[in-house]
């Protein structure tokens, strides 16, 4: 290039440019500027030649990793953050795209260091380094070294303490509010809106943070001459796994189905976490990052329509020190007799010296009413009925497989045909009420089955017994679902306005079924006039039943109601691992959970449960966390109490 200034002599001179220009296939790499670059597919990976630091790009994606620099020890040295490698190789090996990075120590001499990073064209990085004695010597101490690395992100997901927390913003995943020596597995995890990353390690190793960045200490012993010791690999994942359990999988090489709801970083737990806890009111704020708990909490509660009322506003004092607070609360003096809301809203509003934060969640106590189990004469032979003194439900096996009565307060809330089957919109036959849908069978070909109920009694985690009704369909006939036996449980606390939905499936098929599926297929009328009924899905407005014919997902939560009661029925479910919908036109309203299970021959899977809330109190997502949490021992663990047999 020649730039000639005005009225002078033209001055020349030589500059090297350079443009990354990739695709999403082929593999490529070289040097580029003060950059070393491997491509593979639209990932590109990047060696910066002045501090010796690592990173992954991948086009529109935007995230906080990087790679450092080694440094060997102890203590361990910053000699390689300005040294440049000694050689540098790029080259393609199976699937992946190799950049190898050769650096000479001056502070241990005789000792080099080889950091290889391969890239795969799934986003998936693997690092790890290659120390050589060059000497004929070998080393008289142990030889350490750290591989540190930067990880951030807007919204981390951490196997902490224990749980798996939900660090939810920016500010919360900051490295300096939770204590590395509390990571519990071997990976971490951040989900952005366009973007989710994951690194995980050798479970070997244990994870620090020895400085600003988190690191991870290899053990490399005395290094005989002319020995190599490899170090454990680290691996980086952008873009591949758009869920944290599966990446939680890959990192532990374990799979399992039930994906766990995550915890708050700032919790709010009532009862300990057992939202059906009888007695006066536990409510506990547990701050799970490294800051104490310091400022105000002040906790409201709320009862049916009423409006809430504050019961408690502690003051915290940094110099406490607390890392979680709780306050009693007895609900018996503040319980309108005339309510009938059996249910209640708590919420914290915590105002903390950086900011404020509220959180909800919902408590529904047991009382000292009885769950009766009773059988009487219908119109379709026997009816089974259950009631806790707030609900009650009621199923004819002789009608079908369905319970076609769900009363609350004396309202009844299903749409059914009992006690004779009849056509109805797209189905025939139709039965309504709370039923399954067992995948390639028709309702003609589940008349033609055997088809039993009995009493039935299970235990959650937290120990409450919960009691109700089993209704089972063993499959004899129809060939494509021989050998399986569906059991579908509904059940009920003492005196909680709750009605539990749990099924089980057994398979004597002769055959594993890894994809099998089963739906909770439910018909809902929230009025006898049809037309009076809603439905609403948090965030998306409420929709009208008889105006409109649609097919609406839920994702965790269902709001039901009616202009002519004061009551709401809230379907509440795990949406992480069950996908959830609401079906209604001019004549009916279905609501649906879909449950994937994995069968093996001679084996029986169960399904996580929903819940059916009646009440008055207007229940958002938050509040609700507690219930989609709640699981219940395998089928194989407990023992059913029979009462009956029809």
């Amino acid at each position: 290039m020649t730039a000639v200034p005005v009225e002078q002599k033209a001055v020349s001179f030589t500059s090297k440019l350079s443009v990354l220009m990739k695709g999403t296939h082929g593999r490529f790499g070289g040097e580029a500027g003060e950059q070393w670059i491997a491509v593979n597919g639209a990932f590109s990976l990047h060696l910066d030649k002045l501090n010796n630091n690592m990173w992954i790009e991948y086009p529109g994606s935007h995230h906080s990793f990087w790679w450092n620099y080694p440094k060997l020890g102890k203590p361990f040295a910053e000699e390689f953050s300005k040294k440049q490698a000694k050689e540098v190789k790029i080259y393609a090996e199976g699937e992946s795209q190799v950049l190898e990075a050769l650096y000479e120590s001056e502070d241990f001499p005789g000792l080099e260091i080889k950091s290889v990073a391969k890239l795969f064209a799934s986003g998936i990085a693997e690092f790890y380094h290659e120390i050589c004695n060059t000497s004929s010597k070998g080393l008289e101490e142990n030889m350490y070294l750290l591989t540190s690395f930067g990880f951030f992100g807007n919204r981390l997901i951490l196997p902490y303490q224990g749980h798996y927390v939900d660090m939810g913003d920016a500010y919360s995943s900051d490295p300096n509010l939770w204590d590395s020596a509390q990571i519990t597995e071997n990976w971490l995890f951040n989900k952005d809106r366009n973007v989710g990353c994951g690194i995980c390690w050798d479970p070997s190793l244990k994870l620090l943070r020895p400085e600003y960045p988190l690191g991870l200490e290899h053990d490399l012993g005395r290094i005989s001459g002319g020995a190599v010791v490899r170090t454990k690999t680290t691996v980086f994942a952008l873009n591949t796994f758009a869920k944290w359990w599966d990446f939680r999988s890959f990192a532990r090489k374990l799979r399992n189905p039930v994906v766990p709801m995550l915890d708050d970083h700032l919790e709010l737990a009532l009862g300990g976490g057992n939202p059906f806890l009888a007695g006066p009111l536990n409510a506990e704020l547990i701050e799970r990052k490294m800051v104490p708990l310091a400022g105000s909490l002040e906790l409201y509660v709320q009862n049916g329509e009423n409006p809430e009322w504050k019961v408690a506003d502690m003051k915290l004092q940094r110099e406490q020190d607390l890392s979680s607070v709780s306050y009693e609360f007895s609900h018996g003096e503040k319980q309108d007799p005339g309510n009938g809301e059996s249910g209640w809203k708590v919420r914290a509003v915590y105002r903390g010296e950086d900011w404020v934060q509220e959180r909800s969640a919902l408590w529904l106590p047991q009382t000292e009413a009885a769950v009766v189990c009773g059988l009487e004469e219908g119109a379709a032979g026997p009816v089974y009925t259950v009631s806790n003194g707030i609900l009650s439900i009621a199923a004819a096996p002789g009608f079908g497989s369905v319970v076609h009565s769900l009363k609350h307060e004396g309202e009844e809330w299903l749409d059914s045909s009992y006690p004779e089957v009849a056509p109805r919109s797209w189905w025939n036959p139709w039965y309504g009420g709370l039923g399954v849908d067992i995948p390639g069978m028709s309702g003609f070909s589940r008349q033609q089955e055997p088809r039993s109920a009995t009493w039935a009694e299970r235990v959650d985690v937290h120990g409450n017994v919960w009691k109700g009704l089993r209704m089972t369909t063993v499959i004899e006939k129809q060939e494509a679902n021989r050998g399986i036996t569906i059991d579908q449980h509904y059940l009920m606390l003492p005196g909680v306005p709750v009605l539990c939905v749990l099924h089980s499936v057994t398979n004597e098929s002769g055959m594993v079924l890894p994809h099998y599926s089963l739906t909770d297929d439910n018909f809902i009328k929230p009025s006898p006039v049809f037309s009076e009924g809603w439905m609403e899905i948090p965030g998306e407005g409420r929709f009208l039943l008889g105006k409109l014919e649609a097919q609406l997902h839920s994702k965790g939560l269902l709001r039901i109601g009616a202009i002519s009661r004061h009551n709401m029925l809230h379907v509440v479910n795990n949406y992480d691992n069950q996908s959830s919908s609401a079906y209604v036109n001019n004549k009916v309203f279905s609501h649906g959970v879909n449950h994937h299970l994995s069968l093996l021959n001679g084996g029986i899977a169960e399904t996580q449960p929903t819940f059916l809330i009646l009440g008055r109190i207007d229940l958002n997502p938050e509040d609700v966390r507690d219930l989609q949490k709640l699981t219940f021992a395998s089928p194989t663990d407990e023992k059913e109490t029979l009462h009956a047999d029809h």
